[in-house]
């Protein structure tokens, strides 16, 4: 896998030839600091990767769930994952977050650098009448992303 590619505004590399693209572009790049989030992906059973992006950052990013794979740092290794660039509207936040539930993978990535290559988008970023329909939804953008990187 290729991480190379023109870089856009903000340290994002993106496939589109023009910058301003990203925002329709399926394909783009980034990479970002592994920080501490509240914990509640853990809680509900997706742990997430909280990317350390400006608000500023995070704003040039596309809004929605998409399908990626994730290069670590310090391993080296390719993992697939869902990459949620949002505000979390089930639980009425409003700050921009990046972040990152990657497949198949246990272990401690804070204060890493997480490389993130966004191959599709697979929804948009909504809100949710409860936890319940929020926890059936992302058990369907694992399965949805799993089907798409065979």
């Amino acid at each position: 896998m290729s991480w190379s590619g023109p870089t856009g505004v903000w340290g994002v590399t993106i496939v589109s030839e023009e910058p301003s693209d990203v925002s329709n572009s399926s394909e783009f790049h980034f990479s970002a600091i592994v920080e501490h989030g509240c914990g509640r992906g853990r809680q509900l059973g997706f742990p997430t990767a909280n990317l350390g992006v400006t608000p500023e950052q995070a704003a040039t990013l596309p809004r929605g769930v998409h399908v990626a794979r994730v290069r670590w740092g310090r391993e080296g290794r390719d993992y697939g994952a869902v990459i949620n660039i949002g505000v979390r509207p089930t639980f009425s936040e409003r700050q921009l977050v990046v972040e990152a539930h990657i497949l198949d993978f246990s272990g401690d990535l804070y204060g890493g650098n997480l490389e993130v290559r966004v191959l599709q988008r697979l929804r948009e970023e909504r809100r949710f009448a409860n936890v319940e329909s929020l926890v059936f939804q992302l058990k369907q953008d694992v399965e949805m992303a799993r089907a798409a990187l065979e």
